[in-house]
């Protein structure tokens, strides 16, 4: 974030008047006189959690909520916002609490039920005791969250302080919440205290960036990380497929649109329903299964890093991975209950999309053909069981042995669902292109090599012609396989693969316009130069650290 001089010199300002001991801190309530209002934070200071939070997880039903939060994770409508608004930072919050309300307006009423019981549980103890011994105490909470949300948990604050404690916290309004927070805690403030009070005022919060001004401005800015305050993120213990993936094992990677729509289901789309006369039923119906087959993988996920935090010296672990282990098992009915759900109406559109009636007519048809689906489920719940015995099998070995396990994976991943539906020779080629691109990138990163270098969707790209080019020439006619369905195929695998061409760092060139041509490097030099090592076998070298930027999928 670019901030400006005056920025600057306010943030500079504030970090050197702060007292970041929640001892002094204490002190400073506990002997503030009348004259000196004592400004407190509410989250993370006298309410040891983040408000806005806990009043997500309050959402009811709570697999309703979690499938809310997640598809906002993945749509993140805060950046449809005007620019100015369209900071993370500030919009996040109020979008995600202000839509909850909209569209789950009973969570209004189920938080002022649970608000009793979560202010109890998490009031700042120490805090309400420094007010209890002041006499003089007169309190203001401050908070960049909500009205709405704060105002029902202070109603209990302890009674020998709530006569000391403002009714109402200076918090953000709910129509004008995204205004309330671009203009800060400073100006909020002075809409309840002049400004000489607010320049005598003693000021406890957890959150500087949030109050940096406010903190500058007061005579006694203390600035305190509450050991015991702790954030929780909304709906963490509730199972929905994906959250784990999206939130633990990728963070901040938008799993579920790149590897989960474009590098999964959009190639289904592609092999399988070009060739359906009910384009869009069999697209849908693919989109289901999708959702459900990746239900049923991800266990793999939660189950790989459980064995590496066990079992390896250096596992690599995303940060959320501590957050959510304990809170968020997929050992459970859970991910199987989700996958069978989302399979049934994946289904009977699939079957449905074999039918030349129109939409309604084959969907009614296709949902009364009993022996079928239940054929189809039976084939299906069976696939899946192979999927979660491969990857248990995967997680079992050690590194060497995973790379030969790799490609069943892949190959089930892609393949599987043509015990379903049908697909050609245009769609293996497509399929079998991109399981191979992924082994070859997959061995690249277990083999030593460095797989950020290795453009894998120009690799993609570069696999579907060659195979598609070699399946024409064999063909007896030829004419049959150029269609709509490869054309798009070779455009779509175009599009990413040129993606590609920018993680190559170093740009391609004749040998001839090299800065040092070889045959200028003298004899001794060339013979002195170590030869390029292009994969180290994992026996043979130290796995390095790496660190969450680094992180990546151990089985994509």
């Amino acid at each position: 974030m670019a901030f400006t001089v005056d920025n600057l010199t306010i943030k500079k300002a504030a970090t050197d008047k702060a007292v970041d001991s929640s001892t002094r801190a204490i002190e400073s309530v506990q002997t503030a006189a009348a004259e000196n209002p004592i400004i407190l934070d509410f989250d993370e200071t006298l309410f040891l959690r983040d408000s806005t939070t806990e009043y997500l997880n309050s959402i009811s039903p709570r697999p309703l909520g979690a499938a809310y939060l997640l598809a906002a994770a993945v749509i993140r409508p805060w950046r449809w916002l005007p620019a100015r608004w369209a900071d993370k930072k500030i919009s996040r919050a109020w979008v995600l609490a202000a839509l909850a309300t909209l569209l789950f307006p009973w969570t209004l009423l189920v938080w002022r039920a649970k608000a009793k019981h979560l202010a109890q549980a998490h009031w700042n103890d120490q805090l309400i005791a420094a007010i209890a011994q002041n006499p003089n105490a007169r309190v203001v909470v401050a908070s960049s969250g909500f009205s709405w949300i704060v105002n029902p948990l202070l109603e209990h604050l302890p009674s020998e302080v709530a006569q000391k404690v403002a009714s109402e916290a200076v918090a953000c309004r709910f129509w004008q919440g995204l205004a309330d927070r671009e203009k800060g805690s400073l100006d909020r403030m002075t809409k309840v205290l002049s400004q000489p009070e607010i320049a005598r005022a003693v000021l406890v919060t957890a959150k500087e960036q949030q109050n940096t001004a406010l903190l500058s401005a007061v005579k006694t800015p203390c600035r305190v990380q509450w050991p015991e305050a702790e954030f929780i993120s909304a709906m963490a213990d509730v199972y929905v497929p994906l959250v784990y993936s999206e939130r633990v094992k990728n963070p901040g990677r938008s799993h579920i649109m790149k590897r989960v729509i474009a590098g999964h289901w959009a190639f289904l789309v592609i092999a399988f329903s070009f060739l359906s006369d009910h384009f869009l039923l069999n697209a849908t119906g693919l989109l289901l299964l999708t959702f459900s087959y990746w239900c049923v993988y991800e266990i793999g996920y939660w189950e790989n890093d459980v064995i590496g935090e066990k079992y390896e010296s250096k596992p690599v672990l995303s940060k959320r991975f501590e957050q959510y282990k304990d809170r968020l098992r997929l050992d459970t009915p859970a991910p199987w209950c989700w996958a069978i759900g989302l399979s049934v109406p994946g289904l009977v559109l699939l079957e449905a999309s074999n039918f030349e009636q129109t939409a309604p007519a084959a969907i009614e048809i296709a949902a009364h053909q009993w022996q079928t689906l239940a054929f189809n489920s039976t084939l299906w719940v069976c696939f899946l069981i192979a999927v979660r015995a491969t990857f248990w099998l995967y997680n079992q070995f050690n590194e060497e042995a995973r790379i030969w396990i790799y490609p069943f994976l892949q190959t089930q991943k892609l393949f599987g669902f043509a015990m379903l539906v049908s697909t050609n020779a245009v769609g293996v080629v497509l399929l079998l292109a991109l399981a191979v691109s992924r082994w070859l990138h997959y061995t690249i990163y277990r083999c030593g090599g460095d797989r950020g270098r290795f453009p894998l969707n120009t690799c993609c790209l570069v696999l579907y012609v060659l195979g598609f080019s070699a399946t024409t020439l064999s063909s007896l006619d030829p004419v049959e396989l150029i269609t709509w369905q490869a054309g798009t195929a070779f455009i779509y695998c175009l599009v990413r693969g040129i993606k590609g061409f920018h993680s190559v760092h170093s740009p391609i060139s004749l040998v001839s316009q090299q800065s040092i041509p070889p045959a200028t490097v003298p004899n001794t030099e060339i013979a002195a130069q170590p030869a390029p090592i292009i994969a180290v076998s994992t026996f043979q070298r130290a796995v390095p650290e790496l660190g969450e930027q680094e992180l990546s999928q151990t089985a994509e």
